[in-house]
């Protein structure tokens, strides 16, 4: 039985308070630490920030690329990260144990190092990863006209919705970021084609609807939704409280269509979408 208005409109009233009170810590994206396998996982946050303005998730030095059996591009160019190393001064110092030794320095060296994007060879091991999506889910991505694609996370995004292109694309497993883009889809539905960009509106409609969704399925809400919408809503709750409406009726959309009720574990998965895309086989 699908679920009354009254009911996602409670839903989404407790999903709002936890994410305005609740006592989480605060994670910025630009300092989360995946445990990717990656060499960039052990990275200093400015370093880390800077593969990430090269519109990057991955680079390496070029023996690290060798290693996993990849090579550099013709005419590839590198980007540097700064990285400590101690030299010795030429100079002499007594330590406590009495005992002469040479003195030495902390200094930063710059390292080149490659971004995935300009390498070429044998496939990396995440490339080979599979979208695992809830069947019903799938199925609404289905009824949207929407293809659901993996590909690779290149540090711009985790995912996105293209209505010129009815497609829905995911670097991340997360099933949060599938139900954002997915409300994306659900709203450019119902209130006509979204503007490209990310537009406020938009975002707040969609990470709200996604944070609503999610909590019906039993998922535990978390600081970074809270943190998103805050973003665009310039940390005020206003802009948000004006598009309940709307998130109301896209979560409503989406649960109607995915048979969800409250507290019910995701179905059983039968949507795999691997890195080479492919149309979702679903129950």
């Amino acid at each position: 039985m699908a679920m009354k208005n009254e009911e996602v409109k409670a839903a989404i009233k407790r999903v709002i308070q936890t994410l305005r009170t609740g006592d989480i810590e605060k994670i910025a994206y630009a300092v989360f630490k995946a445990e990717t396998g990656r060499p960039s996982d052990s990275w200093s946050f400015l370093n880390r920030l800077m593969m990430f303005c090269s519109e990057t998730g991955d680079a390496r030095g070029i023996r690290q690329w060798n290693r996993v059996g990849r090579r550099l591009k013709k005419d590839t160019k590198a980007l540097y990260i700064r990285v400590p190393a101690m030299v010795k001064t030429g100079a002499k110092r007594t330590n406590e144990k009495g005992e002469e030794e040479e003195h030495t320095r902390r200094v930063y060296k710059n390292i080149p190092v490659y971004r995935v994007e300009d390498t070429h060879g044998a496939p990396l091991e995440e490339d080979k990863f599979k979208l695992e999506i809830p069947a019903n889910l799938a199925q609404v991505a289905e009824g949207l006209g929407l293809e659901i694609k993996a590909k690779r996370y290149t540090g711009n995004e985790f995912g996105y919705f293209s209505a010129s292109r009815k497609e829905i694309a995911l670097m991340s497993p997360d099933l949060k970021i599938f139900l954002h883009e997915l409300a994306h889809g659900a709203d450019n539905k119902m209130h006509g084609r979204l503007k490209g960009g990310q537009q406020p509106d938009q975002e707040i409609v969609a990470e709200l609807a996604a944070e609503v969704v999610g909590y019906l399925l039993g998922q535990k809400l978390n600081g970074k939704g809270r943190n998103y919408i805050e973003s665009y809503s310039g940390g005020s709750w206003k802009p948000v409280f004006a598009l309940l409406d709307r998130v109301q009726k896209v979560v409503s959309y989406i649960v109607d269509k995915a048979q969800i009720k409250e507290g019910a574990a995701p179905p059983h998965i039968s949507a795999h979408v691997g890195i080479s895309g492919g149309v979702p086989a679903t129950a």
